[in-house]
């Protein structure tokens, strides 16, 4: 059984971070990753596999496939 502060984090962030897709915020979507994070697309976005890292690759994803 999962710790329940943990779920709740989770799923605060989770709806935190659909919430700025919802509204195409890249900046706001990429603030709530790390220097450092890795992106793994499993085709929902590029509809590709690829791996992106650091937040400005996040970014220039996330700003070509939103709209």
């Amino acid at each position: 059984m999962g710790d329940a502060t943990s779920t709740r984090q989770l799923t605060a962030w989770m709806a935190d971070f659909a919430a700025s897709l919802d509204r195409r915020d890249v900046a706001v979507a990429v603030v709530m990753f790390d220097n450092d994070s890795y992106w793994r697309d499993l085709l929902p976005f590029t509809w590709s596999i690829e791996t992106l890292e650091g937040k400005g690759s996040i970014a220039a994803m996330l700003d070509a496939t939103l709209h």
